[in-house]
């Protein structure tokens, strides 16, 4: 499953350029896009099913960062994409964390 365009995120909010890159600042971008599009692809292929980002990380790309996992997974939240549940699993360090799922077209009525 290819990421929708129909369902792209704000261009601005793919890619965090918080050290004021200039020479590479098209590669990251494309870089935030592609995992963007991986994050979504994997819930698209499990719809219902709840994930924290150390799961999504493990089964999406362990070569990225957690952290981009994580900014993925806020993308698309922030898009309406994902919703984050009120179910905690323990985390890779022994902390909880949240899990997130794919917004149903049921959960876009409510």
């Amino acid at each position: 499953i290819g990421f929708d365009p129909r369902i792209a995120l704000n261009l601005n909010t793919m890619y965090h350029n918080t050290t004021n890159e200039t020479v590479k600042l098209a590669e990251y971008f494309d870089k935030a896009t592609r995992q963007d599009e991986k994050v979504m692809d994997f819930f698209t292929l499990n719809p219902g099913v709840e994930f924290t980002p150390p799961e999504v990380h493990k089964y999406v790309s362990s070569m990225a960062p957690l952290t981009s996992i994580r900014r993925a997974i806020t993308n698309l939240t922030n898009a309406g994409k994902l919703v984050r549940s009120d179910v905690k699993r323990q985390g890779i360090y022994g902390r909880d964390n949240f899990t997130w799922k794919l917004r149903t077209h049921q959960m876009s009525l409510l």
